[in-house]
Parts: C-alpha cells; sequence; structure tokens
C-alpha cells in the first residue's frame, strides 16, 4: 500500500517532484537496503592525528535544497507571533526563517513525505529546524528530550544525502550522526530506516559491544548515513577502517548529555576528522556553559539558534511532583508501599550506584514485582532482553543508573521515582521528564534524606515554578537547614572574632618585650 502510494506520488504534477533541479540525482522509488553494525567499544586512550584539509581534494556538495511554499511566504509575522509565543520558542540569528507547521508545507519528493504520513503535524523544533537546514544552515537546537529532534534533523540529512553520489565500498559515509548511548544511536536507526525505505540510501548503526570483526566488515561495505556512538567511531578512525572525507552534514544530538558524560575531548578530536565546510546541527536538552563554548568551537557564526521553552531549566507542567522526606532505612519498605499503589502502570526507579541498582531490582522480584534493572556492567545482549521486556505493554518497573538511563526514549513511561536523589537539580528535571512526555500526564515521586537537605530550597523553586504543591515536611527540612545554617555562620563569626582579637594581644606583649629588649641592649652597648 505505501509503495503504491509513493509511486503515485512521484508521477503527480506537483511542485515537489522536480525540487533538486537539473543535474542532480533525484531519489529513486526502491526497497531501501539497510546495512547494520554492532561494534565493541575499544579503548578510550585516542590519538587522531589532525587532518590537513588544505592538502586534501574533497568534492563539492550542494547544500541548499529549500523551497518556500507559498503559503509559509505569504504568513505575516502577526500569524506566527502567536504560535511562538504559545510554545515560548525564541531564535537567534540574522537570517530567521518562516516555520513549517504542517506537511503540506515540505516541498520534498513524495519518497521523503510518505512515511511522514503517520504524524499528524511537524512538532515545534521540526517547524523551526527544517527550513534552516533545508537552506544548508548551521543549526543549534534547544529542545527537551522526545520533542521529535530525530526528524528535524533527519529529513534535511536524507536530502542533503540523496543529492550526492552514492558511497563506494571503503568510503567515508555522507551523513555523521554521532550519539552518547548505543540506545540512542539504535533509537535513531530506527527513525533513520523509516525515512530511507523508498530510497537506495543505506544506513550503518556503530556502537559498542559486539563482535568487532563483523562490524568492520560490515562498515567497509559503505553507507550512506553513519550513526555512531562516540567510542566506537574513535576506535574505528585510530585504526583507519574509515575516514571522514566525504562528510558533509555532521549531527550532535544530546550534547549537553555527551559532556555530561566526559566525551569532550573525543567529540572535539572527531569535530577536526570531518572536513570544515561542512553543515552542522547540534541538538541538547540545556544550553549550559559547556555546550555554548563547543558549539562556539566548530558551529558557524551565521547560524541559526532555537531554543523550544524556557532558557532556564524548567520542570515539565505535566508532571506531578510528589517529594517525601525519609531516612535511607525506610526507602525500601517505602518503594514497595509506593509500587502496590502504581500496579497498573509502567514506572522507572533510578538508583545511585549500580550495586544499588542490582541490589533493589533483585529485592523487588523476590516480592512478587514484575522488575527489570539495567547499568553498565551488563553485557549490551542483557540491557536489550531487559528494554525489550520493559518495553512490553504491560505494567512493570525498570530500575536503572543515570548513565544507563541516558538515552533510552520510551513514550509510555507513567510514572518516574528518584529512589536515590540525584546529584544536581538538574539531573532532577531531567529524571522526571522521562514521564509526561508528548503531552501526556506523568507521576514523580522522589525520596530526599536529611542529609540531603542542601537540595531543598532549589527543588522548592522548581516545583513552585511548575506550580506544583510543595509539602509541609519538605519545606521544615529547609527551615530546620536555614536555621542550622544560621547558628553555624554565627558560631564561625563568633571564631573568627576571638582569634582576631587573641593574635591582637600577642603582638602587643611582643611589641613590649621587643622594646625593653632593644633599649637594654642599646644601653649595654
Amino acid at each position: 500500500g505505501g509503495a503504491g502510494q509513493a509511486a503515485k506520488g512521484e508521477g503527480a504534477a506537483d511542485v515537489a517532484s522536480s525540487w533538486l533541479g537539473d543535474g542532480v540525482m533525484q531519489l529513486p522509488f526502491v526497497g531501501g537496503r539497510v546495512h547494520f553494525a554492532e561494534l565493541d567499544q575499544g579503548d578510550t586512550d585516542w590519538h587522531l592525528p589532525p587532518v590537513n584539509w588544505s592538502k586534501i581534494k574533497v568534492e563539492d556538495f550542494r547544500r541548499d535544497f529549500y523551497r518556500e511554499h507559498p503559503s509559509v511566504a505569504q504568513r505575516k509575522p502577526a500569524e506566527i507571533e502567536p504560535w511562538v509565543v504559545k510554545h515560548k520558542i525564541a531564535t537567534f540569528g540574522k537570517a530567521i526563517p518562516r516555520p513549517i507547521l504542517n506537511f503540506k508545507e515540505l516541498l520534498l519528493p513524495p519518497q521523503i513525505t510518505q512515511p511522514l504520513g503517520s504524524y499528524d503535524r511537524p512538532t515545534v523544533i521540526q517547524s523551526m529546524a527544517w527550513p534552516a537546514l533545508l537552506k544548508g544552515q548551521d543549526v543549534i537546537g534547544i529542545a527537551e528530550t522526545g520533542s521529535g529532534k530525530t526528524l528535524a534533523f533527519g529529513v534535511p540529512a536524507t536530502i542533503h544525502a540523496s543529492a550526492q553520489r552514492p558511497v563506494k565500498s571503503g568510503e567515508s559515509p555522507i551523513v555523521l550522526v554521532v550519539s552518547p548511548t548505543r540506545e540512542l544511536a539504535l533509537q535513531i536507526q530506527v527513525e533513520f530506516e523509516k525515512l530511507l525505505v523508498h530510497t537506495k540510501l543505506r544506513v550503518c548503526c556503530i556502537y559498542g559491544g559486539f563482535d568487532r570483526g563483523q562490524q568492520v566488515a560490515a562498515v567497509r561495505q559503505g553507507a550512506e548515513v553513519f550513526i555512531a556512538t562516540v567510542g566506537r567511531l574513535m576506535d574505528l578512525l585510530q585504526d583507519q577502517v574509515i575516514n571522514m572525507q566525504r562528510v558533509t552534514y555532521f549531527v550532535l544530538d544530546e550534547a549537553d548529555r555527551m559532556l555530561d558524560m566526559g566525551f569532550g575531548p573525543q567529540i572535539r578530536l572527531l569535530a577536526k576528522q570531518v572536513r570544515p565546510d561542512r553543515q552542522t546541527a547540534m541538538f541538547s536538552a540545556t544550553w549550559p556553559e559547556e555546550v555554548r563554548k563547543l558549539a562556539d568551537e566548530f558551529i558557524k557564526p551565521d547560524h541559526l539558534r532555537i531554543h523550544i521553552g524556557a532558557l532556564e531549566l524548567t520542570a515539565n507542567p505535566n508532571v506531578t511532583q510528589h517529594v517525601t522526606v525519609l531516612r535511607e532505612s525506610s526507602k525500601v519498605n517505602y518503594l514497595k508501599t509506593l509500587l502496590d499503589t502504581l500496579e497498573e502502570k509502567k514506572v522507572l526507579v533510578f538508583a545511585a550506584t549500580r550495586e544499588t541498582c542490582k541490589t533493589l531490582a533483585q529485592t523487588l522480584n523476590k516480592e512478587g514485582y514484575r522488575a527489570y534493572c539495567i547499568h553498565s556492567d551488563m553485557t549490551q545482549s542483557e540491557r536489550d532482553h531487559a528494554m525489550a521486556a520493559f518495553r512490553r505493554p504491560h505494567p512493570s518497573v525498570m530500575v536503572a543508573t543515570d548513565v544507563a538511563a541516558r538515552g533510552l526514549d520510551i513514550a509510555d513511561i507513567q510514572a518516574v521515582v528518584n529512589y536515590s536523589f540525584p546529584a544536581t537539580i538538574a539531573d532532577y528535571i531531567h529524571r522526571i521528564g522521562r514521564t509526561g512526555r508528548a503531552g501526556a500526564l506523568g507521576d514523580a515521586y522522589s525520596f530526599i534524606t536529611p542529609d540531603q537537605a542542601h537540595f531543598a530550597s532549589e527543588l522548592i523553586r522548581v516545583m513552585e515554578e511548575a506550580r506544583q504543591e510543595v509539602p509541609a515536611e519538605l519545606r521544615i527540612l529547609l527551615r530546620d537547614r536555614e536555621f542550622y545554617e544560621k547558628q553555624r555562620q554565627q558560631l564561625r563569626e563568633e571564631r573568627a572574632a576571638a582569634k582576631q582579637q587573641q593574635p591582637e594581644s600577642g603582638r602587643h606583649k611582643s611589641s613590649k618585650g621587643k622594646g625593653k629588649g632593644n633599649g637594654k641592649g642599646k644601653g649595654a652597648a
């Protein structure tokens, strides 16, 4: 059915059918071929020699494919403004394009638009990013996880790759998407497979955890689109299995998470392996100083930066926040009681360490709960098994560490539990954002112990900004902390004052003694 619809669309006389222009390879209507690679992580001591691009002959490439639909061109600022205000959109740059508000306004070949038919309309980040990326502009997109960022860069990537000659065996890809985790890389691959199904373009997903020889063989066959985790890509580049000489469309997805995981130096090395005249897209859930510095290093000055939502990190108002103050020893029993009330829901539980994660999952299973866990000590097959089980349409519990949970995209999580309170309030906001996505409602339950009272002030601010009810016990925790802080500060000031007086007295006596000694010495002389 889908193939028939696409063929019919290809023959239709519409403005999208010849958008590439004369002399440029058209997207052919065929069954897609997908290459899939699974690679182990490799070493972490990387040595990539810098590329002297002035001595390398690179192919020219086309970057501007955008044709503005008449309805978009005629859209007045007064019509756009209410939409911008509603979605809290902020844009920064000189050439800010008008947004594409429905798929009819996306003038692309039917082979590309047909797979988008399962969606009602573009998400906000897609509406804003597509015109700029299709023009060949560098783009920075700041939007929450689950906002449709993969298609935001995926659709222009498909067009970009299709306009160049096919990749031969042993050649570099045209599109390179770098992801912080294996799980996210696999999810991006799934989205690209859907996009490329009616084209000859191939996608190769490179990540750690499997037989290296098989992966190298798959990579050497060549693919137009590479999706890669940092470690595996560095490994293949270092061993000169592949190079990046044909990469002209470079994407960093979840840049903030990559930096959180310590990949900053590797990302900078990777960027130098890609030709400097490339088109670059960077997507991130947050916009901290570290991400800004990274963007300054290899995003072109004439880029477009798009913020969806508030510039400051705020909690999703669709998530009801519940906070309980309790002692560490009471957590397990309280969690079991809580899970009994959430028995018909899919629940994600965050634990601070791998050991806590394993122990907690074992305890819950012994008590009769359907519980799984995911942490960095697990093999890839164990992770896949746990994720597949958790994704099944029945109530279950997944216990995960922060690192293991990064990049997971499970749309129907109905509740999040912070069994271990996160290390920062930003992490708290990211964690609870795993539920209440795509307009759905969710609940977040957080356990905080008295020795974590230093989080109380910021936590209350986050809850109040999201118009949540702050529990009295949390306010009491803050009040007690402020009281003891004042007492400690007062004690410190008293000690400082006492110390200041003590040296003064000592100096005075010493001075007198010194005077006497000097006098006697002079007299004797």
